[in-house]
């Protein structure tokens, strides 16, 4: 009711803007050679409130088509401190493109070169298949709970997609917040390995616990400090864990920062190794991880440490 009230609010301002500051619904008022000087209005020149109401209507109409058709025109900017980020430009009207269902394991990504939509296929797609486009909540990065509540409230239906219906596609993102499993280094999910299938119950360990909790909070702490977090953690979480990734990508930042670029590389690598198997070596925030290794990389062939000639991409 509140989002109704709101386009009915903008529907209301803008037909009121036509009419008081336009010669869209009253052309004898526009004066010839000076756009954008109008004629006062005189008797017998005002414009009737059914056609006020007609074309109120129309906007109300197309602001809620909007909200269910549209595609945001969006663009990579880079911030000043190197920081890359994808922002909302406009929002346009893509006929074909909204024919395509939605998935949230898409066939499809959009991309834009200025205002035109670019659509490319991410997986094989042959005859006869469906190709789907991602309405927004995609599986590598909302929870099920979260894609479906998202849905029903813009869209108004529920994913039957893959993600949605397989019960270990569901669990997609516990694996990276997951333990290790102590048979096979799987993930546990749920107290049970994917992969062995091994039943797993936690053990307390202040040690970890302190450690988890200092790297989770953000807490500031020295590069000694960081590489025991980093050695307690590798011991019990999923290799793809993202805590254990955001130690990585700490420890990797450190050691550059002091111009130690080999082990920030190490680091870095295995950061990225987790962001591919999370987000796919194709997703925005992979290239964020790339833009992080050529900086490295450049920094390490400036200072003599190796000869850069190929970089091998870990693919997710």
């Amino acid at each position: 009711v509140e989002e109704v009230f709101q386009y009915a609010l903008t529907a209301a301002l803008l037909v009121t803007m036509l009419n008081k500051n336009t010669a869209f619904l009253s052309p004898e008022r526009a004066v010839a050679g000076l756009p954008g000087k109008l004629r006062p209005v005189k008797p017998g020149m005002e414009v009737e409130d059914k056609v006020l109401h007609y074309i109120g209507g129309l906007i109300l109409r197309h602001l809620a088509q909007l909200v269910g058709n549209a595609h945001a025109v969006t663009e990579l900017l880079e911030g000043e401190d190197g920081d890359v980020q994808q922002v909302r430009l406009a929002t346009g009207i893509y006929p074909s493109a909204s024919m395509m269902n939605h998935s949230c394991i898409p066939t499809i990504i959009n991309s834009f070169t200025g205002p035109k939509l670019v659509v490319r296929a991410v997986s094989t797609v042959k005859a006869g298949m469906e190709v789907t486009n991602c309405y927004g909540p995609h599986y590598r990065r909302h929870t099920y709970v979260e894609r479906q509540e998202m849905l029903s409230n813009q869209y108004m239906f529920r994913c039957l997609c893959k993600a949605c219906t397989d019960q270990k596609e569901r669990t997609y993102l516990e694996r990276f917040k997951a333990y290790q499993c102590k048979k096979c280094k799987g993930a546990v999910v749920n107290n049970k390995c994917e992969e062995c299938g091994e039943a797993w119950e936690k053990v307390s360990d202040d040690q970890f616990d302190s450690f988890y909790a200092m790297i989770e909070s953000d807490q500031d702490a020295d590069i000694e400090t960081l590489k025991k977090a980093e050695k307690i953690l590798s011991t019990m979480l999923f290799c793809h864990n993202q805590t254990l990734a955001r130690v990585r990508d700490r420890l990797a930042r450190a050691e550059a920062d002091r111009g130690e670029y080999g082990a920030a590389l190490v680091y870095l690598r295995q950061a990225m190794e987790t962001t591919a198997a999370r987000f796919g070596s194709d997703s925005i925030e992979f290239g964020h991880e790339l833009l992080k290794l050529t900086d490295v990389l450049v920094a390490l062939h400036g200072d003599g440490g190796v000869d850069v000639k190929t970089v091998n991409i870990v693919d997710g």
